[in-house]
């Protein structure tokens, strides 16, 4: 529905009607239509269609290295009886065990 929706304002605005009048018309707004109208002009086969929203990457995600590298942590912590402890060791002492600076709790990161 939506996508004929797009389809049908851009071919109404190549038939000579105006931008204002097409918008106003199916009940939506300027921006929408630039943006329909902009994608079709990009030249792209499938303009029509809406885009993904959701993010190319996730900037705070962990590394397989760094889960690798907690996962062996929590193993030598258990084989040790670490894990018993009621405290975390500060984030120096993970750097003294090979972790990144950046990993403040391995316990809670995965």
């Amino acid at each position: 529905m939506e996508e004929e929706l797009r389809k049908q304002a851009v071919q109404r605005h190549f038939a000579g009607e105006s931008p204002k009048a097409i918008y106003t018309s199916l009940n939506r707004s300027k921006k929408w239509f630039f943006k329909w109208l902009n994608r079709f002009q990009s030249g792209a086969a499938d303009w029509y269609k809406e885009h993904s929203r959701a993010p190319f990457t996730r900037p705070y995600e962990l590394g397989i290295a760094e889960k690798e590298l907690i996962v062996s942590t929590r193993v030598a912590w258990n084989r040790r009886h670490l894990h018993k402890l009621a405290f975390l060791p500060s984030s120096g002492r993970y750097r003294n065990w090979g972790c990144p600076s950046t990993l403040t709790a391995p316990s809670t990161a995965l």
